[in-house]
């Protein structure tokens, strides 16, 4: 029997509140793609899925509920504040609201989500099983670690200063940035023996970095440390300077959502250091502005490929600039590129 991903209320006629085992589905599809393997394999019992449950609140009208946090108002109707079911919103900041909580709790909702959820545990063991029969060294790699209990994250819970509040559950699920055919693409790319380093800007695609740490793999002949110089895999986007610390009172507040296969990836805070195949993708959304547009007059000797999302041709004239089904451009410098014609031809680019 089918049993229901959303579950909601509705209190004094206009505050909703909704509860969604939609985490749950995300963790078990990351997973299958070789992501969030750690929480997965951590999973111990069917309870523990409760720890995927969300409840938010939904109101027009914000102002009549002393909880609500004032910085998150705005004009926009209506007003909605997601969090887990372990921390609902109401009891957040100090706040407290004795007819939202009665009312909640004579709903039963919270029983029924976490007994829902707990079904789910078949959904679980297959993913596990699924996974486990995956031939990707990567996720081989990280298995290994979880199984032996060497994961970085089995390492982060010996620390001393870890805080009472510690995040280990997430909600991170990678989504493809590009159409499917634009994978084959990069990874043909990342191959090629001219390209020494990958360097990705924008909106931080894994997908395309998964390639590339499986590339930096294949070169070095077996798993990098952080900052690896063979092969370097270097990532500026919104997220990546995110921080599993609260370095004010030197405690570790966060388990690390990142694959450990990805260790050998510099993961940038600002600026990156560009070269080999560049992937610059939506690099206005980190204030930047084109690469390319800079190459008016002079070629980085060592950048031989831009990847972008934006035609280039008008930005650096002196590239040889193609076009590829997925929609990305493909610029290339004209000292490499009779290397790159067979690649040309396999993935049926078009000069523009």
């Amino acid at each position: 029997m089918n049993q229901p991903n959303e579950m909601q209320i509705v209190i004094d006629n206009e505050l909703t509140v909704r509860l969604s085992l939609d985490p749950i589905d995300n963790l078990i599809g990351s997973a299958r793609n070789g992501f969030r393997l750690y929480e997965l394999f951590r999973l111990a019992v069917p309870q523990d899925l409760v720890h995927y449950v969300d409840i938010e609140v939904i109101t027009d009208t914000p102002e009549r509920h002393a909880w609500w946090p004032e910085g998150s108002a705005t004009d926009e109707r209506p007003q909605r504040w997601q969090t887990s079911l372990s921390n609902p919103p109401w009891t957040l900041f100090g706040g407290d609201s004795t007819t939202v909580r009665t009312a909640w709790n004579e709903s039963g909702l919270e029983e029924q989500a976490a007994n829902i959820a707990a079904a789910r545990w078949s959904d679980v063991e297959a993913a596990q099983a699924e996974v486990r029969a995956q031939t990707s060294p990567l996720s081989v790699y990280e298995l290994a670690l979880i199984d032996t209990h060497q994961h970085p994250n089995d390492l982060a819970l010996l620390e001393e200063n870890i805080s009472p509040y510690l995040d280990r559950y997430f909600r991170f699920r990678p989504r493809p940035h590009f159409a499917d055919s634009a994978y084959p693409l990069i990874a043909d790319l990342l191959a090629h023996p001219a390209i020494q380093v990958f360097s990705h800007r924008g909106r931080g695609d894994w997908f395309a970095i998964q390639l590339a740490c499986a590339e930096q793999i294949r070169r070095r002949g077996d798993f990098p440390t952080r900052g690896s110089e063979i092969f370097p895999v270097r990532v500026l986007s919104g997220w990546s300077g995110n921080s599993c610390f609260d370095w004010d009172d030197d405690m570790r507040v966060s388990l690390s959502s990142y694959p450990a296969w990805s260790a050998g990836v510099r993961f940038q805070y600002e600026g990156i250091e560009i070269a080999g195949l560049f992937l610059d993708d939506h690099y206005h959304t980190l204030g930047a502005t084109n690469y390319a547009s800079g190459e008016k007059k002079q070629l980085k000797p060592d950048l031989l490929v831009i990847v972008t999302t934006y035609p280039g041709p008008d930005f650096s004239p002196k590239r040889q600039w193609f076009s590829h089904e997925s929609g990305l451009h493909i610029g290339i410098a004209p000292t490499h590129l009779d290397s790159f014609h067979d690649l040309i031809e396999r993935n049926r680019l078009l000069a523009v």
